[in-house]
């Protein structure tokens, strides 16, 4: 329903933030007296998410940035919430094997640990965005900062400020003169190339993650605190999986599937081709809602 999609949607980046003097004290932690050496920091957040929120700050060349700064205490409250999840799955596993969700929350724990570390999100925003300009993608990452004192560690992120308005805001996207259509293939061909080609991808593309640059019409793809590295084999599968689908190759989907180990998630039944390719089309489906028009 509309109202539990416009109240979730405000976790994107509207969530309330913490006290600038927190930020401050995480800040001095992190950077140590070099955090001064900003010629200002607005004390005001730009966005606030569940795990960290945004501050633009001005270089001493006048040079425009952001640092995303995690919010206190917020590791531990995470690592006691992923620990009463296991303790649930675990539970309902125990009485109620045929909802045996372990090896699903235990992926999801080891990624979202993942998202506590800015050092590796610097590292996984670089590597992305190489792979995106290598490939000539029509969308791009932010460069992270790294000069002098103003550098990554592993609860501050720098970045580069990005003027951009959320690909879901259909009037300033239309002021822009903004093709929905071109913007939404721009996108789908970014995330083939990091899945498919690449193997390194962007897990968390909500419309709080991508923005659309004002004055080159560019997508930009931001926080990737939760990128998922596929080993090559599934890179290699979920390529052919995608490729028989959409060519109706049931026999494709049917190996592409078995070497997924998707039969697996559904109790270890083997699928005909039939239910195979109906599986894949599902997966596959076109889960939109109405469409922005330019």
């Amino acid at each position: 329903p509309d109202p539990w999609v416009r109240a979730l949607a405000t976790l994107q980046d509207a969530v309330p933030p913490r006290a600038f003097s927190e930020v401050a004290r995480t800040l001095a932690e992190e950077l140590g007296d070099d955090w001064r050496s900003f010629a200002t920091v607005d004390a005001a957040p730009l966005a606030s998410a569940s795990i960290a929120q945004v501050h633009v700050a001005t270089l001493a060349d006048g040079r425009k940035i952001v640092l995303k700064v995690q919010h206190r205490r917020v590791e531990a409250l995470i690592r006691q919430d992923l620990d009463n999840a296991r303790y649930l799955v675990e539970y309902v596993a125990k009485h109620h094997p045929e909802h045996d969700f372990r090896p699903v929350l235990s992926e999801w724990i080891d990624e979202t640990v993942h998202e506590l570390d800015f050092l590796r999100e610097a590292a996984n925003t670089e590597l992305v965005g190489a792979a995106l300009e290598k490939a000539g993608a029509r969308c791009r990452v932010p460069g992270v900062v790294r000069e002098g004192a103003v550098r990554p560690t592993r609860r501050v992120l720098p970045l580069e400020f990005i003027d951009g308005v959320k690909p879901t805001d259909a009037a300033a996207l239309r002021a822009l003169g903004i093709d929905a259509d071109a913007l939404v293939r721009d996108l789908s061909e970014a995330f083939a190339t990091q899945i498919m080609k690449e193997g390194r991808f962007n897990a968390d593309p909500h419309p709080g993650n991508i923005l659309v640059e004002k004055t080159t019409g560019t997508a930009v793809l931001l926080d990737f605190g939760l990128t998922k590295v596929l080993p090559e084999p599934v890179r290699v599968s979920v390529s052919r999986l995608v490729v028989a689908a959409a060519e109706h190759d049931a026999a494709g989907v049917v190996r592409a599937i078995r070497e997924l180990a998707l039969e697996e998630m559904i109790g270890g039944r083997r699928l005909d081709s039939s239910e195979a390719l109906d599986m894949a089309q599902f997966l596959f489906r076109d889960a939109s809602g109405p469409r922005v028009r330019s």
